[in-house]
């Protein structure tokens, strides 16, 4: 399938494009030939990171710029837009990625937004909001009450209880919009309607990641992490006889952290449709977009349950090739 230039429903679209587009805020404030030390201390990281990126996108400019493979090995056909995606109790998600991880082709979160590429947003940690959009959008949702980080800190709490307790409480959630007198004017978002952070890098660097953007006094933001049940479902290695399909391929000594930073979202999305009483069992693996009526289409996590797997073996296949 190809990929869209504009986000189009039921189309991939290239995020890469918009990474692109942000390297050349960048640079055309700070060519190639400034010296680092002659960069300002705040805008530093952002030209640093800028470099970097160009150099990786310009030797990756013959890979799929969906799932960062060969395009011999691609595999977006088998991994396409949820048909649910405007069916969600979802406003925005927004992948913060490590730059280290952009253009990888073994990184997982890179389904992410061919599975929602309407609802999602690429923000590339360490580059501020005066160049890249998606960090200025995500700014302004991290000041609202309906924002969510996936991370499992101490303080973080299953969905469910926080949804409970803001109803409990009878919370409206509110978004902050401009009028059109140029005055901020807060208006009720529409029902269940959440803004979802999804981490990408190693834990460690998605701790920095969190503490950097996250842990601000001014913003209204909480963490939240997978339900009990979905962590006992990750903490087994082999699953029917096989490796568990949301442990990916890199190692790792800890069991919890071989679980990849897509499927870990993905079964979040089952712990809002479980939440909001979409069905959780009783699905067909053969029809993975379609319930047992033919009509309805599953929810979005269950339709992307198997492309972890799918991307898994096609990057496989690709580091087995010998050429």
């Amino acid at each position: 399938m190809a990929s869209a230039t504009k986000r189009v429903a039921g189309q991939h679209y290239n995020f890469l494009s918009e990474v692109d587009e942000t390297i050349q805020k960048v640079l055309a404030t700070y060519g190639s030939d400034t010296p680092v030390s002659d960069i300002p201390d705040y805008e530093r990281q952002d030209v640093v990171i800028a470099r970097a990126l160009r150099g990786r996108l310009q030797e990756r400019k013959r890979h799929c710029p969906i799932c960062w493979l060969q395009k011999k090995y691609c595999c977006c056909a088998d991994c396409p837009p949820v048909s649910d995606e405007g069916n969600t109790p979802i406003d925005r998600i927004f992948l913060v990625m490590h730059p280290g991880e952009i253009g990888m082709g073994v990184d997982t979160s890179k389904l992410i937004l061919a599975s929602h590429p309407m609802k999602c947003r690429f923000v590339v940690a360490g580059i501020g909001s005066k160049y890249q959009s998606s960090m200025a959008e995500l700014e302004m949702v991290m000041a609202q009450n309906n924002c969510l980080v996936l991370f499992p800190d101490e303080a973080s709490r299953p969905f469910h209880e926080i949804a409970k307790e803001r109803e409990g409480k009878g919370e409206a959630i509110i978004t902050k919009r401009q009028s059109t007198k140029n005055k901020s004017a807060t208006t009720p978002a529409k029902k269940y309607e959440w803004n979802i952070v999804v981490i990408d890098g190693t834990w460690q660097q998605a701790r920095r990641i969190k503490k950097r953007y996250f842990e601000k006094e001014e913003f209204s933001v909480r963490t939240t992490r997978l339900s009990d049940k979905v962590v006992s479902m990750l903490g087994q290695e082999m699953v029917d006889g096989e490796l568990n399909p949301g442990h990916q391929l890199r190692k790792h000594s800890s069991t919890s952290r071989k679980v990849g930073t897509f499927e870990a979202a993905r079964l979040f999305l089952g712990d809002l449709a479980d939440y909001y009483q979409h069905t959780m069992e009783n699905h067909d693996d053969d029809e993975i977009k379609l319930d047992n009526s033919g009509n309805s289409p599953l929810p979005s996590w269950i339709q992307m349950e198997k492309y972890q797997q799918i991307a898994n073996s096609a990057l496989q296949a690709q580091k087995d090739c010998p050429c």
